[in-house]
């Protein structure tokens, strides 16, 4: 399938090379372990798909992993977005995290063209299939290959399975991060703050003031803050739930999660990157899908750890108003009710700080 397009100088002496040849035919770099074939050693026995294989430093990710105070443990690699960006690929089989956004790897001694790490220079822009037939495939490889990528056994299936799935993540993360790119390339910072006084007038319509105030103080809360540790962020949303009582019932539970369940994705990723924008962020969250369906799972289940997790996972920095954003644009997508409404800011403001969540039920009449 069509992918990169992408160029490069010599490599730069490790399994992971930052350049991928001397012109712009896809390769290997023409020095250092990553050959000529295009994979961690000269035989092609790593990244099998040439397509999305512009890859990045393994030190140099390891780095920007830790800059973050994650474990590089939990990364199985590194690659280059079109906005230069780094995206690590995780380790978790199943899928739950395909890629997190690093930024931007900062220059390390030794350069490009010697021994040192370097950093990367290629430029690549991903032609690949969006759809979400091709997103519904790719899911589907990650879950046939579920057992024998998580295999603690040696083997050739076991080998290709686990590439499989690591070939399957990475083209996810390409294809979330592309869909919400092209939504930010075509959104102007004033376009991004009239969609978000157009969402708190809608808000307003729909639920009432005390509702649109409500979630503009929610806004407001999360201005200039990180989010706060999942342990702290499921007490206070539990302890928010159980005052709910019979009003969350299962019937209301499934009622929510249908409801989330229509949300167009393309529409999605559109309102996303204006929120985020008319609140200052101009990066991208990244995994916006399956943090998504991990709610939705919750809902249903009553387990809101993963979601909880997921959602502090949008980006690298743990933004706040980022968190809003993904809120403002499920309330905004989907036909959901003034429970709904509650519960989705008391799930996200649970990750900043317990300012708001005594304060929800009162606002919205619950």
């Amino acid at each position: 399938m069509p992918g990169f397009n992408y160029g490069g100088g010599q490599g730069d002496g490790t399994g992971w090379s930052s350049e991928r040849g001397n012109g712009p035919a896809p390769g290997g770099g023409s020095h250092g372990n990553a050959g000529n074939n295009n994979g961690s050693t000269g035989s092609g026995n790593g990244m099998t798909n040439p397509a999305l294989s512009v890859a990045v430093n393994k030190t140099v990710g390891d780095n920007l992993v830790r800059s973050f105070g994650m474990d590089p443990k939990q990364f199985v690699g590194y690659f280059l977005r079109e906005d230069g960006h780094v995206l690590g690929i995780t380790t978790y089989s199943l899928g739950d995290a395909y890629g997190v956004d690093l930024g931007f790897a900062q220059p390390t001694p030794g350069g490009n063209g010697g021994n040192g790490a370097g950093t990367p220079n290629a430029a690549a822009t991903y032609q690949g299939d969006v759809s979400p037939a091709r997103v519904a495939a790719l899911r589907q490889v990650i879950a046939d290959n579920y057992a024998l990528a998580n295999s603690t056994q040696a083997g050739t299936r076991i080998t290709r399975a686990k590439q499989a799935v690591v070939d399957a993540k990475r083209e996810l993360a390409l294809i979330d991060y592309t869909i919400q790119g092209r939504a930010q390339q075509t959104i102007s910072v004033e376009d991004a703050v009239k969609s978000t006084a157009d969402f708190m007038a809608e808000i307003t319509g729909r639920f009432g003031q005390q509702a649109a105030e409500l979630a503009q103080e929610f806004a407001d809360n999360a201005k200039g803050k990180t989010l706060r540790n999942v342990d702290e962020a499921l007490a206070a949303f539990n302890n928010y739930k159980n005052s709910l009582g019979a009003k969350f019932s299962v019937a209301d539970r499934n009622a929510i999660a249908n409801a989330l369940k229509s949300l167009d994705y393309t529409s999605y990723a559109t309102q996303l990157a204006k929120y985020s924008k008319g609140f200052g962020y101009y990066g991208t969250a990244t995994d916006v899908y399956a943090t998504v369906q991990e709610v939705i799972k919750a809902i249903e289940t009553d387990n809101w750890r993963p979601a909880l997790v997921k959602i502090e996972a949008l980006t690298a920095g743990k933004v706040a108003t980022v968190a809003v954003a993904f809120t403002f644009s499920i309330l905004t997508g989907a036909p959901v009710g003034v429970l709904a409404v509650g519960l989705m800011i008391a799930l996200t403001s649970s990750l900043i700080d317990d300012a708001l969540i005594n304060r929800i039920n009162a606002k919205l009449g619950l």
